[in-house]
């Protein structure tokens, strides 16, 4: 345990007078969390994708609702009935159209026509009225456009304005979640990839193998300085994010604190299997690259991965970010715990094994 402490000093030491690497992991966070937080600070969450809630068994109905789908005006989203008050307060829906039991009944209008009628109602958080209101008004247009059809000057279907007492996330609360996860990932993944790879060339990793220590020695005690910088890191990003754009986590810090550890673990394991088997910055580079790259922005930690197509979304899921990202987003806005999250931590827990299988077999001490 000494030589592992022993260890561990050192390397803290090291890393805090390797400017470039304090740059990538702690400096390039903060500057990103700035820059998004500027751009998605002020801004608030609009989308034109509604869901309809069929209450009624009429044709009309049903026609109005494949109507709506062939339209160009809003995408329809399919959302199950346990999920549309989540997805409202996540902004993956903007509102709910609910069809109510008595739309499109066959009435008896006036003593010459008969025709549909019913109640339309429109529910979205209240947080969101002014930007619901575009969607309000303009499916109050379209049903006027019926009414006249139906019968002039008496319109037989009402639209109900209906919003919601649910509480909402803004693009800065998504974006900041993601941005901790891309902060452990260049901690990890590049951290490892400059200075672990660097220390190797410079012959001062082959140099601890004349000292009384074992391999595992040095990886424990680099796992607890990533450790040890990624709280650093993430300390000063929260500060910046709750002191200038009013972030407030939903969660509990134990999840918070585990998961923050597990993700640094998971990707430090990843970066550690690149630097131990480069041998130089010309190999480790371009490989972090490739690899880190493609999770970057297919994680969600920019942007919400439910934008992308079905297929992409499938291929974001088996990428070893994604699940710490989706983690973190759900602790901090959701107010979720680690036991919410079995799937999660075992995808992982299941990329942290493989990545320390693969590092042990492919390191090399030069």
């Amino acid at each position: 345990m000494k030589k592992i402490i022993a260890l561990y000093k050192a390397l803290t030491i090291r890393f805090f007078r390797d400017k470039t690497a304090l740059f990538f992991t702690v400096v390039l966070p903060v500057l990103f969390l700035l820059v998004f937080g500027g751009i998605f600070g002020n801004q608030d969450n609009f989308r034109p994708r509604i869901t309809f809630d069929n209450r009624s068994t009429s044709e009309f109905a049903q026609q109005f609702i494949e109507q709506a789908k062939d339209g160009s005006l809003f995408e329809v989203v399919e959302t199950p009935a346990d999920l549309r008050e989540e997805k409202l307060s996540r902004a993956e829906i903007d509102v709910v159209v609910v069809l109510e039991e008595d739309f499109g009944a066959i009435t008896q209008l006036s003593e010459e026509a008969r025709g549909p009628s019913g109640t339309l109602r429109i529910q979205y958080p209240a947080s969101r009225q002014s930007d619901a209101q575009i969607i309000v008004n303009v499916l109050r247009q379209v049903i006027n456009e019926m009414n006249q059809g139906i019968l002039p000057y008496s319109p037989p279907i009402a639209v109900i304005d209906d919003p919601q007492s649910i509480s909402e996330f803004s693009n800065f609360d998504y974006t900041f979640s993601g941005l901790i996860a891309f902060s452990l990932m260049s901690l990890g993944v590049f951290g490892m990839a400059n200075g672990f790879v660097g220390d190797k060339k410079s012959g001062a990793i082959d140099r601890l193998r004349s000292a009384p220590i074992q391999a595992y020695h040095l990886i424990i005690a680099t796992a607890l300085n990533y450790i040890s910088l990624a709280f650093v890191s993430i300390a000063v990003m929260l500060v910046v994010a709750v002191s200038l754009f009013d972030f407030n986590m939903q969660g509990d810090w134990p999840s918070f604190i585990a998961l923050i550890i597990l993700g640094t673990v998971t990707m430090f394991g990843l970066g550690f299997a690149i630097a131990g088997w480069a041998r130089d910055e010309k190999q480790s580079a371009p490989v972090s690259n490739i690899i880190a790259f493609p999770m970057m922005f297919l994680s969600g930690v920019f942007f919400p991965t439910f934008l992308m197509p079905d297929w992409l979304q499938s291929v974001s899921k088996w990428l070893p970010l994604y699940p710490i990202a989706d983690s973190l987003r759900l602790v901090l806005m959701e107010g979720k715990t680690l036991f919410d999250l079995p799937a999660s931590l075992a995808a992982i827990v299941g990329w942290a094994i493989l990545f320390y299988v693969v590092a042990f077999k492919v390191f090399r001490w030069r």
